[in-house]
């Protein structure tokens, strides 16, 4: 299993790639998205998921940047989750807030 933050400071603002088998997800975009692409490339990860936890009202979420770019290519987002379950990588992640 793969995992890595990435904060950014001047909005403390917290994001996540998670991975295994090939796959990953990114929670909570930053609206830069290119680091997630060269982090899952240097992994060898092919990101499949866009999973936003709740609504930024304090900036732009790259998740709608993201998901655009990723449902392109055949890609899956998740978003306002809480409370529910979702299927990935041969698990089941419940969403809690």
């Amino acid at each position: 299993m793969y995992f890595k933050q990435f904060y950014l400071g001047c909005l403390a603002h917290a994001s996540y790639l998670i991975g295994g088998d090939g796959e990953a997800a990114v929670v909570d975009p930053q609206r830069d998205i290119d680091i997630y692409l060269e982090e899952a490339k240097a992994h060898g990860l092919q990101i499949k998921h866009v999973i936003e936890t709740h609504c930024h009202a304090d900036f732009v979420s790259g998740s709608s940047i993201a998901c655009s770019l990723l449902e392109q290519l055949g890609f899956r987002s998740i978003s306002n989750v809480v409370g529910r379950i979702t299927t990935w990588n041969n698990a089941k992640l419940p969403i809690v807030s």
